[in-house]
């Protein structure tokens, strides 16, 4: 199936795919077939004609390669063939994919991504030859580059409306993820989607029906993000999205008008029996990269992708305002989106192919299926995802990297129009991410016994909630992380005077303790294996007099100096948490770790070391279009994985098979060709690093 080339690396492409052709005229015979010219070669992997003609790749994404004809042919599958050359050297070969009727249009896809070399890092020359008739992409450059990971958590909400107890329903949001890295400029495994356990929030301080419940949902969600992450969002163990999938739409259950709803990064608030479920998920994270709402009434930045002319809404940068885009966009029809028209191409690698027209996912009000990415959403987030790129928002908190651990303060709380401060429980850690010391009208500052300031960090908030539709909210949230100097003896929130800003107005202030919380039997009655329901306890003790406050967190294999520690619980207040072990990853060394605070100063400590039995994978099949096939056309499957133990699966450890002709592939998405005819069962397996499996079937008949 795969064809490789070799020849001296000296060799310049130019000279390589002359002699190629040269050798292709004489070679090939192409009397017998019908022919047309190769009017032009489309390299894609979410849509053809980018915005202002730019050629973002990414590598490692799925691809594919489209030849455009001057008339309509009958695919020769024998003179017909794509040739990849990576960096002037490397190549190899694909098929076209199998047709059973005249084509203008001729499609080239990977097998599987092992044959295309994972689409790895570098510039790319394709050579397409249709029965007999070759074009190159000579001259033009192709450079797939490298994008990171996003890595986001993902919960699901035991839910309380107005005292109906509702849990997620079904299964669907765990394979969003499908979707998200389609439309993202990410690799096929650029996205860590961390499935955990249900999130409990039947308690009346989580009515979805009330705004404090709303915002206690949020909250809850967002302090499941280890403290360290507000001074380094991409540490290890961080997240650069929470995202809470509740069962239904809220004020109102059932038949609610809240479509999904946020305070701001990093979590979100998403709808999971939302038909359009999917579609929001990318919506909400492209916030985060300053895309604008497309709908009207939505948070419009007709600067990066405007929304159509008519449509109003909340101007991005000033939300008091209210703004109209006027760049000539049009909707997308009986939905509230810009129109993507079909001459961008937006195509579906590992599904449906070419689309046609499509509606942006910044938008609300349609099918799943009408949504797609937009030409100038995909732009700004491949730019935004660049290895060197700035975080998100501008004003993002700048570290340096210390030698030596510091200690570092980590805060939250809210603060009212009335510039009324509601803290949150603080904890302070030892970090090598440092926060560079920063000032605003708004700042945290750490101040020595003799009055000197010794620290100080800006806090940035709005007022302004990105919900559908969005609304403005009365406290707003902060959050972030400060240097906590030794000699620091008070803290203090201050706002400067816009007048004069050597004039300060303290709004809140209080000493910082003289010693650190005291945390001692922890977990003390854990057995050698650990598994089911189970009660942590622990002992705390404080000279301050102050309330304690606790986290409790989790890790698997606690002699990994490497695995990341899963915060379990956050500013509980009682020395008590239950949990269940068989929804957390299994470990030979696992440990519980409480970090108890008065508020300020923070310490912790670990359990003794034991046993969580090792968890199996869990795997979903794509739903097939038919489950009948015409003899001699492709087969496109796809199916995704869920697992606790590991949030990566080389394709060697994924494997389809047919009770027919055996192994047919490996990997998440393959497609099968040349099945005989029959009844054949596809069954795909996922093996996980410990050995465990897991396999999920569906029935093709090929006839």
């Amino acid at each position: 199936m795969i064809s490789l080339f070799t020849f001296s690396q000296t060799r310049h492409a130019k000279s390589y795919f002359a002699s190629w052709l040269l050798c292709l005229a004489f070679s090939v015979p192409i009397a017998s077939a019908q022919t047309a010219a190769i009017s032009e070669i489309e390299v894609n992997q979410a849509i053809g004609k980018q915005f202002k003609g730019a050629l973002e790749f990414v590598a490692g994404k799925d691809t594919v390669v489209r030849a455009f004809l001057d008339a309509e042919i009958t695919v020769d599958p024998a003179t017909t063939k794509l040739v990849v050359l990576r960096a002037g050297a490397e190549s190899f070969e694909l098929q076209a994919i199998a047709y059973d009727a005249p084509v203008k249009i001729v499609e080239f896809l990977c097998p599987n991504r092992e044959a295309c070399k994972n689409w790895a890092a570098g510039t790319y020359t394709f050579a397409a030859t249709v029965n007999g008739v070759s074009s190159t992409t000579e001259g033009t450059v192709y450079d797939f580059k490298t994008r990171v990971k996003l890595r986001i958590l993902v919960k699901p909400v035991k839910a309380n409306y107005a005292g109906k107890i509702v849990t997620v329903r079904d299964t669907k949001w765990k394979t969003a993820v499908g979707y998200l890295t389609s439309v993202y400029p990410v690799a096929a495994d650029g996205v860590d989607w961390d499935v955990q356990d249900e999130f409990d929030a039947s308690d009346s301080q989580f009515d979805l029906e009330t705004d404090a419940g709303r915002l206690g949902i949020w909250e809850a969600l967002t302090n499941l993000v280890p403290q360290k992450c507000a001074a380094n969002p991409k540490a290890s163990g961080c997240y650069d999205l929470v995202v809470g999938f509740i069962p239904d739409r809220p004020m109102g259950y059932p038949n609610g008008t809240l479509q999904g709803y946020t305070y701001g990064r990093p979590t979100n608030i998403v709808v999971a029996s939302d038909e359009d479920m999917e579609a929001t998920v990318p919506h909400e994270i492209a916030h985060i990269y300053m895309a604008g709402d497309t709908y009207d009434g939505g948070s419009l930045n007709c600067n990066l992708n405007p929304a159509p002319d008519g449509f109003s809404g909340k101007d991005w940068v000033d939300r008091d305002k209210t703004t109209i885009c006027t760049q000539g966009k049009t909707a997308f029809p009986d939905v509230s989106a810009t129109l993507i028209p079909a001459f961008t191409r937006a195509y579906e690698v590992n599904g449906r192919g070419a689309l046609g027209d499509m509606a942006c996912y910044m938008g609300s009000g349609g099918k799943q299926a009408s949504f797609w990415t937009s030409p100038e959403v995909y732009s700004a987030i491949f730019k935004a995802l660049a290895p060197d790129a700035v975080v998100a928002p501008a004003k993002a908190t700048i570290i340096r990297s210390a030698a030596a651990p510091e200690r570092l303060l980590w805060f939250s709380g809210y603060l009212n129009k009335k510039d009324e401060v509601k803290k949150d429980p603080w904890y302070s850690y030892l970090g090598t991410d440092v926060p560079v010391d920063s000032t605003g009208d708004l700042m945290l500052r750490a101040l020595s016994s003799d009055n000197s300031v010794v620290a100080t960090q800006r806090i940035s908030i709005t007022f302004f909630v990105n919900s559908n539709p969005p609304v403005s909210i009365e406290n707003a949230p902060f959050t972030g992380a400060m240097r906590f100097p030794n000699n620091a003896t008070k803290l203090q929130i201050v706002r400067r005077n816009d007048a004069d800003a050597s004039k300060i107005t303290v709004l809140w202030e209080s000493a910082v303790p003289d010693a650190d919380p005291v945390v001692s039997a922890v977990f003390a009655d854990a057995g050698e294996t650990v598994d089911g329901p189970k009660d942590i306890v622990w002992t705390a003790s404080t000279s301050s007099g102050k309330s304690l406050n606790y986290l409790v967190e989790f890790n698997p294999k606690s002699d990994d100096a490497t695995s990341e520690w899963i915060v379990l619980a956050a500013d509980i207040s009682e020395p008590k948490w239950s949990e269940d072990f068989s929804f957390l990853p299994g470990g030979r060394n696992a440990k519980i770790r409480i970090t108890a605070t008065d508020g300020i100063r923070a310490s912790a400590t670990d359990s003794k070391s034991f046993i969580v039995p090792f968890k199996a994978p869990e795997v979903y099949i794509e739903a097939l279009s038919s489950p009948d096939l015409k003899l001699g056309l492709d087969l496109r499957l796809s199916a995704e994985v869920e697992d606790v133990q590991d949030h990566f699966f080389p394709d060697t450890r994924l494997v389809w098979t047919s009770s027919i002709s055996g192994p047919i592939g490996t990997g998440t998405d393959i497609l099968a060709k040349g099945l005989p005819a029959g009844e054949h069962t596809i069954t795909f397996t996922a093996t996980n690093s410990v050995g465990l499996n897991a396999s999920q079937s569906v029935k093709v008949t090929v006839k």
